[in-house]
């Protein structure tokens, strides 16, 4: 076990919000941007924690997108709540599963005494990529942040284990094809604008889970009996 816990944590969502049937999705409007909903959040878990930034010793961005491509997320929410200090900051992506590995590769960090106190960060405004035409994608997601201060203790709490698998068979499945080198965005036109958008083959997905996951939750479960 890697003995960590969490001390403080907070949410900031978007004003705006639409109805699908009985389900309620935050999108952002207006001047609301995603830095400054990262920064609400990561402030109101300092907050919560009862502690100022100067005793955070990193800070993780564990975002599916992020804000631009250079520099690191985290370097832009480091400007925002601790600008003027040293605190390391960077990214963790693995896309929709980020905070679940930003918390387990900095609780190995925690435990090894590299940093005592870390703040993680998961932000993303989803509908800025949306595709209207995509009425399964669409209608899912929503915006908003989470941020969570963790740190090492001496409690017999914390990651019991983790397991990370990656099934490339499927990752065509959700993408966004276009904004860097792939597609660059001097080919953006009106009709080559669904590239930069969110494509999501819902069906495919479902049935490669159905195919994996139960053999991946079985060797977990065996490893931990």
């Amino acid at each position: 076990m890697r003995k960590i816990q969490f001390i403080g944590y907070g949410v900031e969502l978007p004003k705006n919000t639409v109805n699908f049937k009985e389900q309620i999705r935050y999108r952002i409007s207006g001047d609301e941007k995603q830095i400054s909903l990262a920064a609400s959040a990561s402030q109101k878990a300092l907050k919560n924690a009862n502690i100022t930034i100067n005793d955070i010793d990193c800070i993780v961005s564990a975002s599916a997108v992020g804000i631009q491509p250079i520099p690191c997320m985290a370097a832009l929410i480091h400007e925002q709540i601790a600008k003027g200090t040293s605190i390391p900051a960077l990214d963790i992506n693995t896309t929709c599963t980020s905070f679940i590995t930003a918390l387990d590769t900095m609780s190995y960090l925690l435990e090894a005494g590299r940093y005592k106190r870390v703040l993680i960060v998961s932000c993303d405004v989803a509908s800025r990529a949306l595709n209207p035409k995509q009425k399964e994608s669409f209608q899912l997601f929503s915006d908003g942040a989470v941020a969570f201060i963790i740190e090492r203790t001496d409690k017999e709490i914390g990651v019991i284990d983790a397991m990370q698998r990656t099934w490339s068979e499927g990752a065509h499945s959700t993408e966004i094809r276009g904004g860097l080198s792939n597609f660059h965005p001097e080919n953006y036109t009106e009709s080559t604008k669904e590239e930069f958008m969110f494509d999501m083959n819902g069906k495919t997905i479902l049935s490669l889970c159905i195919k994996k996951v139960p053999k991946m939750m079985k060797e977990f479960l065996e490893n931990n009996i």
